[in-house]
């Protein structure tokens, strides 16, 4: 599967947040939720390595992540900081791996 490479923003790393703009077709719909408590979507497993995983669903209102933990312990773990680049890759239809590039 192909890499999807997001740049970090400033009020990414503050919010805690994934960008997905312009990914969202990568996902299946029926991983992708709405903004509302029930309307979410099937979980996906995010994988940040070493055996750390996070569980998900695509917000499709503000286009991230609805768990913001995954952003949040990529910066505890390996410093990712505001103009970096992560790597999102598809490893199944239900578990990505997110990287530092």
């Amino acid at each position: 599967y192909k890499r999807q490479l997001i740049t970090l923003t400033k009020g990414a790393i503050k919010n805690g947040y994934i960008n997905l703009r312009g990914n969202l077709d990568k996902f299946e719909s029926r991983y992708i939720g709405a903004s509302g408590k029930d309307q979410h979507g099937h979980m996906l497993l995010l994988d940040i390595g070493d055996g750390e995983t996070f569980g998900s669903d695509v917000c499709s209102t503000y286009h991230r992540f609805r768990n913001r933990t995954a952003l949040k312990a990529l910066v505890q773990k390996y410093g990712v900081k505001a103009g970096d680049t992560i790597s999102l890759k598809k490893l199944s239809t239900s578990h990505w791996s997110i990287s530092k590039m």
